[in-house]
């Protein structure tokens, strides 16, 4: 069912602090410095050496690497929208499925296995319920996997 030109719009996500304000149109009395915070690391390097040479190093012992990252402080609000334009009550229907599937692991960018990028979403208005999408692919199943396989034929 396509009912023309639709776009989704993700818009920035920025921290509502003083130094945004201007931008996000949200008064704050915290500053982005005190929302930034670093932690030290360390990882094994495993040294094996260049193979094949006769001054093979792959004996020496592995190294300890030290780093520090900068992240956001766990709690940092951000200001962010999402528009969907063009969209009918089925597509919405779609859109807040992904989002509800999404929420299943609210994880955003790299590094999760160390305990980054878990988020929590708010948003007003909330999106549609999946319900409608769900129940429209579960009526439909047996057209869309006949449209589906006559794509590979």
């Amino acid at each position: 069912i396509y009912t023309g030109i639709h776009t989704l719009s993700l818009h920035d996500a920025l921290p509502i602090c003083k130094e945004t304000a201007a931008y996000t149109g949200i008064e704050s009395d915290i500053s982005f410095w005190e929302l930034i915070s670093t932690t030290f690391y360390t990882r094994r390097d495993d040294f094996e050496g260049d193979k094949g040479k006769k001054d093979d190093k792959k004996d020496e012992q592995a190294h300890q690497m030290k780093y520090e990252g900068e992240f956001l402080v766990p709690g940092t609000v951000f200001d962010h929208s999402i528009t969907l334009k063009g969209a009918n009550e089925l597509e919405q229907s779609c859109f807040g499925a992904i989002m509800s599937e999404f929420m299943q692991n609210p994880i955003l960018g790299g590094n999760s296995r160390i305990g980054h990028g878990k988020v929590k979403l708010e948003y007003e208005p909330a999106f549609a319920d999946g319900k409608s999408y769900l129940d429209f692919l579960e009526d439909n199943k047996d057209v869309i996997k006949n449209y589906l396989l006559g794509l590979i034929k």
